[in-house]
């Protein structure tokens, strides 16, 4: 029996990230310094790097509080798109060397139109600000933007007080990432030339996977309590595919009640299954998802951050 577990959004999907796009999880895999992250960035760090669209150095730093250049935002855009990255047979930029690390991911964002220089120069290692970022997310995110021959349309939309201080290109863009919920400043403050930090676009980036209705479902291990018996949603990478498993007891001592193939086509899942029902619906740290079939003699599964459904063993 196939069953369709049908992945919702309350915003249109993303149109520049491919609708059938998948994302590796690297469950297992530890954040060295996660612990130096502030509080409110750390589940979002967890997220991004889960899904592969951010990463730490070779000694599993993650640095949440380091500034990010250009060169790195564009291997970010480069990852979250799955750009191709031919080999460079001509250098777009004079300030990109032939022996710089990131010189084929520039040229991948440049080619793609999401990123460019300021004439023949890219400035690789120049800091990301708050209002150069909402120009790159906006093109990432496809939104659209009021004409800028109506900037004073736009300033009345701009919902920070510091929006004097927003330079007019970027007004536009900010308006469009405001609007959709996708950069909020300080909550009162845009800071528009405030160089970002890892941790904060990480968090930008989390939110842009919940936007995008087509992000791959997280690894990791969901719980619950009811009537005093422990229920566990167990994700998990089997070599190319995903596996979802429940458990009525610790996942290293028992059987799951089933385990269910995940493959993931323009947005919706496909379980195939033949002997357990039910619907599940994972929130907080992850995207909505629903799964509904026929079934008898639920078992209720409620309550916890992360796992709320209902399921029944067929007979």
């Amino acid at each position: 029996m196939k069953v369709k577990l049908l992945v919702s959004s309350a915003i249109i999907a993303l149109l520049l990230i491919p609708a059938t796009t998948t994302y590796a999880c690297s469950q297992g895999k530890t954040i060295a310094d996660l612990s130096t992250a502030d509080s409110w960035a750390i589940n979002a760090i967890t997220d991004v790097a889960k899904i592969g669209w951010m990463s730490g150095d070779t000694s599993g730093n993650f640095r949440p509080h380091d500034n990010i250049n250009r060169r790195e935002i564009a291997t970010i855009i480069t990852k979250i798109m799955k750009l191709d990255t031919p080999n460079v047979q001509f250098l777009s930029y004079t300030d990109v060397t032939p022996s710089d690390w990131g010189l084929k991911y520039i040229e991948a964002v440049r080619k793609a139109g999401i990123m460019s220089g300021s004439g023949d120069h890219f400035r690789p290692n120049d800091l990301i600000t708050n209002e150069e970022f909402a120009v790159i997310l906006t093109k990432l995110a496809h939104l659209q933007i009021t004409n800028t021959s109506t900037l004073s349309f736009i300033d009345q939309n701009i919902p920070f007080a510091d929006k004097d201080s927003i330079q007019a290109w970027a007004k536009p863009y900010v308006e469009a990432v405001a609007d959709k919920g996708l950069m909020t400043g300080d909550g009162t403050r845009f800071n528009p030339q405030h160089q970002m930090t890892r941790e904060e676009v990480a968090i930008i980036l989390d939110k842009l996977a919940k936007y995008n209705g087509n992000v791959e479902l997280y690894c990791g291990t969901w719980s619950t309590t009811i009537a005093n018996q422990s229920f566990y949603l167990v994700i998990d990478d089997q070599g190319n595919s995903k596996t979802l498993s429940l458990y009525n007891g610790d996942p290293s001592s028992n059987k799951p009640y089933f385990t269910l193939p995940v493959t993931f086509v323009s947005g919706s899942s496909t379980f195939d299954t033949n002997d357990y029902t039910g619907s599940i619906q994972l929130n907080g740290d992850t995207i909505n998802l629903t799964l509904t079939i026929k079934s008898s003699n639920p078992i209720t599964i409620f309550g916890g951050k992360h796992f709320t459904g209902t399921f029944s063993q067929k007979k």
